[in-house]
């Protein structure tokens, strides 16, 4: 009856679906098979997940995420777990037909499934000896085509904005001059250090207030023209434009940022798959409501990430007209996502929204284990295991005739596992940890399902950390934002990391790549756009206590020829300096000088 469903028209606007209404203050009713594996993990989130979207994505109806729309006039549909679970799957993955389904016994020391498994954690893949700087780690993320791309559309798109409207005597669309690869990592730069200091309206960077206005911002670029930039920040040929695909806008820097992650960082034995959703409350076809998210809508990425939180592919759902969406959604999205990645022995690891035994069979194919969590209502699973009647601590298993195991634990509550791991038993294993003085003692399954699961989480958790999103970006700019200063950043963080060794913080991390993309600072200027007369003060105190050696007698010694040991004496120590350069450089006379007649 169900499969029959599939085949009928579609009902006409007067006839509205089976529908819900919800209210300004209502929350939504979960219907998730819960993903119980730590004492600590909340809920399954999977099947919340709810179009939410109307209106168009396009330049000219574009709305900013202050644009919200009232909870109470929305219509959400439902979604059930029955209906799902019937889906038919997508041509390409094996077809699981009631008649020929797993025949399953107990579980056996040796598995069919047992062919020789990759070694190894993900591996840098980049020579450590050519990167000495944090930039140049970031660099290998957003590469130098990266950085055409963003000036050459950038520029195609504002001469096209402004060929196209009839602009006013006064408008500041008349300044616009073409940009170039330096001021556009300059405005990089710009946006990665808005994360480390916030403030409640971008033009308070540039405020003659002393409680907002930032001296590194005025000095590094014009107010209007960071606007400017802003306005017309561009990664793909509108002239180009296929109305059918939504990512259109976006697709050029999610492609580049997958092919520079994967070419930095082999993956290693283990990889995870999981869900990220970044904020949007405007109007969008494809936003998602999540309710146990903490932004609850917004644009939902699918992600693989190794167990340290590197990200090598990413997907952004766009809604029904997604090639994946319907019919074996989540197979599909595992599928696309793990391309290049099968054949080597790895194991994936999922959440019971991706978690199949169709999807399992396809893996193994390709020479890959699998472990997640399983909804008990998916097809062809063992009713002896999943509807067997537990205590709590007991655990039972199947296995097929393929080496694919079903798993149910009971501890606080029911946990059903799907693992292709020859090595994984239907027994309890000690995990070192005590509670209320006894051993804790858990599937083999569910211990590695905890340890290897924390990926994408981590990379989430890293991205949040100073991220430089706000609410007045039309939503490809703000995906943009989260991509090139939020998953890229991380990449490059954790290469860093693995590669030098070096515990460096990821503030400092942030500090010196933002430094670097900025360059040399333009002269400060005051509100006439003069510049700023500097002035040379003397330290307060004991002139013996206060010395310091004169920086640019220093720097003239260098560039002689003089080694460290010897430029050192050659500078004059002085207790002077010029309170208007940054970090008040000690200077001497003749020095401060030549310094601002612009010998140096």
């Amino acid at each position: 009856m169900r499969q029959l469903i599939h085949s009928l028209p579609k009902m006409p606007d007067s006839v509205p679906a089976k529908k819900r209404r919800l209210g300004k203050d209502s929350g939504t009713e979960s219907e998730d098979d819960p993903d119980p594996i730590d004492d600590s993990c909340p809920s399954s989130d999977e099947f919340s997940d709810v179009d939410l979207g109307a209106g168009s994505d396009s330049d000219s109806g574009d709305w900013s995420s202050d644009d919200q729309v009232p909870l109470h006039t929305l219509l959400v549909d439902e979604v059930h777990e029955e209906e799902v679970d019937d889906l038919v799957l997508a041509p390409g993955l094996p077809q699981a037909a009631s008649t020929s389904g797993s025949t399953w016994s107990a579980i056996q020391p040796t598995s069919p499934a047992n062919f020789d498994r990759f070694i190894g954690n993900a591996k840098v893949q980049l020579q450590p000896e050519d990167l000495e700087e944090p930039v140049d780690y970031y660099l290998q993320i957003v590469d130098a085509d990266m950085w055409t791309l963003m000036v050459e559309q950038t520029n195609k798109f504002a001469q096209q904005t402004i060929g196209s409207m009839k602009l006013k005597k006064k408008s500041r669309l008349r300044a616009w001059t073409d940009t170039n690869v330096d001021e556009m990592r300059r405005f990089v730069g710009l946006l990665i250090l808005i994360g480390l200091d916030s403030k409640p309206r971008l033009d308070l960077y540039w405020s003659k207030n002393d409680l907002y206005g930032s001296p590194l911002f005025q000095r590094s670029m014009k107010r209007d023209r960071f606007f400017l930039l802003l306005r017309f920040w561009h990664f793909s040929d509108n002239d180009l434009l296929n109305p059918d695909d939504r990512l259109f806008k976006i697709a050029p820097v999610v492609d580049a940022i997958n092919r520079n992650s994967l070419a930095a960082m082999c993956p290693g034995a283990e990889v995870v798959i999981d869900e990220s959703l970044i904020p949007w409350r405007g109007r969008l076809l494809f936003r998602q409501y999540i309710p146990s998210k903490a932004h609850k809508y917004g644009v939902k990425l699918y992600k693989i990430c190794s167990e340290s939180g590197y990200t090598f592919k990413i997907k952004i759902y766009s809604g029904k007209t997604d090639k994946t969406a319907g019919f074996g959604h989540a197979d599909e999205v595992v599928r696309e996502l793990t391309t290049g990645m099968l054949e080597e022995g790895r194991t994936v690891v999922t959440d019971n929204f991706y978690t199949s035994l169709p999807l399992a069979r396809y893996l193994l194919e390709h020479k890959t284990h699998l472990i997640g969590t399983l909804r008990a209502n998916r097809k062809e699973l063992p009713a002896e295991v999943v509807k067997a009647k537990l205590k709590r601590g007991e655990v039972t298993g199947k296995q097929d005739q393929r080496g694919i195991k079903v798993i149910t634990w009971v501890d606080k509550r029911r946990v059903n596992m799907l693992t292709t791991i020859p090595e994984h038993e239907a027994t309890l294993t000690d995990t070192g940890r005590l509670r209320r003085g006894e051993q804790v003692k858990k599937p083999q399954c569910v211990v590695d399902y905890n340890r290897l699961k924390k990926g994408v989480d981590l990379s989430d958790q890293f991205s949040s950390y100073y991220s430089p999103l706000r609410k007045s970006l039309r939503w490809y700019k703000k995906l943009a934002v989260e991509l090139i200063a939020g998953s890229a950043m991380v990449n490059a963080f954790i290469l860093f990391s693995e590669a030098t060794r070096k515990a460096m913080p990821l503030l400092t991390f942030r500090e010196q790549v933002a430094r670097a993309l900025i360059g040399p600072l333009e002269e400060l200027t005051s509100p006439s756009g003069r510049p700023i007369k500097h002035a040379i003060k003397t330290r307060p105190g004991q002139v013996r206590q206060n010395r310091k050696r004169c920086m640019f007698c220093y720097e003239v010694a260098r560039k002689n020829g003089s080694d460290r040991n010897e430029a050192r004496k050659l500078a004059k120590q002085v207790n002077t300096y010029c309170a208007d350069c940054p970090n008040e450089p000690a200077m001497c006379l003749p020095c401060f000088n030549a310094k601002h007649k612009g010998v140096f």
